[in-house]
């Protein structure tokens, strides 16, 4: 899908206005440091509370590339059938609105909470968390075990969740929601190459977060302000 055909998806700005806010106002916002290292790729996404326009590309282009434009709604989050999904937090003293995902942690409860295996880190592809749907038995431990909300039950009622785009990535591409965000909001790369785009912007920072790094899940989606 080339940029022409995504302008033709009506963009989710309308759904956001109709679907209600996840409710995760338990979780902080809270300063995060970015380690890196040597020890091969490690993929990570990042997410810009300073950038973004809440415009909703994001949402629709997931639900474009990953679900086939399927207008079914996603009954356990009350939102499209989509990956990335609008939630409440603290921030100081007054909430905050920020969109997200999966955050493909090193150290994944739904990894470790899998009774078959089906959830596993693909090493090779640089810590993607994903599913191997011919073990799944639809058990939703790891629904259960995720303590950010990240999974959701689809019509064939085994766990979806955000998978960085795997197909695509593979293709050397970005992530639907990294390739369609009009205004740059979100990057995605490998932060042990110093000279990645989403690198730099990491160093750049004026200030960089995680989500609930008490859980010591080690999370790899970044919320930045810059």
């Amino acid at each position: 899908m080339n940029r022409r055909e995504f302008l033709k998806i009506p963009i989710a700005a309308a759904l956001l206005g109709l679907v209600p806010i996840g409710e995760a106002k338990q979780i902080k916002l809270q300063p995060a440091e970015v380690k890196t290292g040597r020890g091969g790729r490690k993929f990570a996404l990042l997410w810009s509370a300073t950038k973004c326009i809440f415009c909703g590309a994001c949402v629709a282009a997931c639900n474009a590339v990953n679900y086939n434009r399927d207008k079914t709604p996603n009954l356990t989050w009350g939102w499209p059938q989509a990956n990335t999904r609008l939630v409440e937090v603290k921030h100081g003293e007054a909430p905050r609105y920020i969109f997200t995902q999966c955050q493909h942690c090193e150290e994944p409860p739904c990894v470790y909470n899998c009774p078959t295996g089906a959830s596993y880190i693909d090493k090779e592809l640089g810590g993607f968390v994903l599913v191997n749907y011919n073990l799944c038995v639809g058990c939703k431990y790891c629904i259960s075990s995720c303590p950010y909300g990240a999974r959701w039950v689809n019509g064939e009622g085994t766990p979806s969740k955000c998978t960085w785009c795997v197909q695509r990535v593979k293709e050397g591409k970005l992530p639907a929601c990294v390739a369609y965000c009009p205004v740059g909001a979100r990057d995605f790369g490998d932060i042990n190459d110093p000279d990645s785009s989403i690198a730099k912007r990491l160093r750049e920072a004026k200030a960089v977060y995680v989500l609930m790094p008490e859980k010591n899940t080690k999370p790899r989606f970044y919320i930045v302000e810059e």
